[in-house]
């Protein structure tokens, strides 16, 4: 990797540090962050967010991303996998550099280990479970079953802690031992509740930084190798 490496995070609401994305980061690859200031609970503000995506896109490549990541698991659900497919579709296309959801490549990261049957463990309420659900179903990989804490705004999540959502998916994979993997979806760093998710159980156990970031690795991977080829 090359210091010219620029991975372009579109996120939701605020950014807190310290963050998963700090520790997961390889070296030669820098992170650019525009927020949409989503405030959690009000009506109309994730309609609001959805329409201003293309704004943060051109942002970000001005700042020189070469991939760009969308954050944010209920504006995805919102959206629905077909229309958000063909949206960012296009933007790849009209801004020149590849865009995707989180939950996407959380999907191909998925897709790409063969694993089929993921546990969805999030904030959100069964509503929004359901939606991702679905999500999963759209894009041809079914969830397993999905569990929440049912947080339902800014002050609720921040006042969860990550062993919160280890409990949570400790017990619900007790009762669900067919579940071949785990996705997990907060607001708070869930890095060392994932490594240690994975480690105490052997299954494989998916967040979001850490999936948008393989998917943005592999972009880079092959925009290396064609300015290699290029040059040589």
């Amino acid at each position: 990797m090359t210091a010219q490496n620029v991975f372009g995070c579109i996120r939701p609401s605020t950014f807190q540090l310290p963050s998963d994305l700090q520790q997961i980061l390889p070296h030669g690859v820098r992170a650019a962050i525009s927020v949409l200031n989503v405030r959690s609970g009000r009506p109309g503000e994730q309609e609001r967010a959805l329409a201003a995506v293309e704004s943060a896109v051109e942002v970000l490549v001005d700042e020189g991303a070469q991939a760009i990541a969308v954050f944010g698991v209920p504006l995805s659900a919102r959206q629905g996998f077909p229309e958000e497919s063909k949206i960012h579709r296009g933007l790849s296309e009209t801004k020149g550099v590849p865009v995707l959801s989180a939950l996407a490549a959380t999907i191909l990261e998925l897709q790409s280990r063969s694993l089929k049957r993921p546990l969805l463990v999030t904030q959100y309420s069964a509503e929004i479970n359901q939606r991702i659900e679905q999500y999963f179903h759209d894009a041809g990989l079914d969830a397993f079953d999905s569990v929440g804490l049912s947080r339902k705004n800014a002050a609720e999540v921040n006042a969860t802690s990550p062993d919160d959502y280890y409990r949570l998916a400790k017990a619900a994979l007790a009762e669900r031992p067919l579940a071949d993997s785990l996705f997990l979806s907060a607001r708070c760093n869930l890095r060392d509740v994932a490594l240690c998710l994975e480690a105490e159980t052997g299954v494989h156990t998916v967040y979001q930084d850490q999936a948008a970031l393989w998917w943005a690795l592999r972009i880079f991977a092959k925009r290396n190798a064609t300015d290699s080829v290029r040059t040589a």
